[in-house]
């Protein structure tokens, strides 16, 4: 985890850089301003219950994909650098699938998990509990997500004559985007990450469980030993 908080932290550094330098200001090119429009826009069609946005429901999902898509089609119309994503070597065959390269690919399923405040999974039947780390992560993809919507609204109420203030001029955009990036890459490392290890530990409980119900059969018509009372011992665990 350390080595890629370090790469993290260099692709903030370089895009700063960038920016400080004269790349990060200006106004918007005809590309670049159609892209964050068409993104504010998407922020528009997002749907929220009790104040927090709806990922549930099959419209407020699907609007979440479009929105969380219009973010990556404004990243790369901005020209910002991704957050590596070198981690996803370390992925399952079934997580690498949902992940095949090392592009954003935001999906709405992480979104959801980060806005579980308890971050508790279960599995079998049984509770299993994130670390902590992965409950920081969590929060801090939340936070930058709620800058990302703040953002866009201001762009929207400027757009719209209803603010005498001005739209957020590029570096708002890219600092916004990219940090938002950043906590989205901390986050989804460390969920999956952890998401693979439960798993792998609830497949090993299946497998015991499965070993000792085969034990107790094999000796079920036999006279009761001290074998056959230990598996049932262990089948009831």
């Amino acid at each position: 985890f350390g080595e890629n908080r370090c790469d993290i932290s260099a692709v903030e550094s370089a895009a700063m850089f960038r920016w400080f330098w004269g790349s990060g200001v200006g106004p918007l090119s005809s590309v670049e301003h159609a892209a964050v429009h068409e993104l504010a826009e998407s922020r528009e069609q997002l749907l929220t219950e009790g104040g927090v946005t709806d990922v549930e429901s099959e419209a407020g999902h699907a609007a979440c994909a479009v929105f969380l898509d219009s973010i990556d089609k404004a990243s790369r119309a901005l020209g910002l650098e991704m957050a590596p994503r070198a981690y996803r070597a370390e992925f399952s065959v079934n997580y690498r699938a949902l992940f095949p390269d090392n592009n954003r690919h935001y999906r709405v399923d992480v979104l959801e998990a980060s806005v579980d405040q308890h971050l508790a999974i279960w599995v079998n039947g049984e509770k299993y509990e994130l670390s902590a780390e992965a409950v920081e992560h969590a929060w801090s993809l939340q936070r930058s997500w709620n800058d990302v919507v703040a953002m866009l609204d201001r762009w929207q109420a400027a757009a719209a004559g209803h603010s005498v203030d001005r739209k957020p001029g590029r570096p708002e955009l890219m600092r916004t985007l990219i940090a938002f990036d950043v906590a989205w890459s901390k986050f989804e490392h460390t969920y999956i990450i952890e998401l693979i290890a439960i798993e792998e530990q609830a497949r090993q409980i299946v497998i015991h469980a499965v070993r000792v119900e085969s034990r107790v059969q094999d000796v079920a018509l036999e006279p009761m030993t001290a074998t056959s009372a230990e598996a049932e011992r262990e089948l009831v665990r």
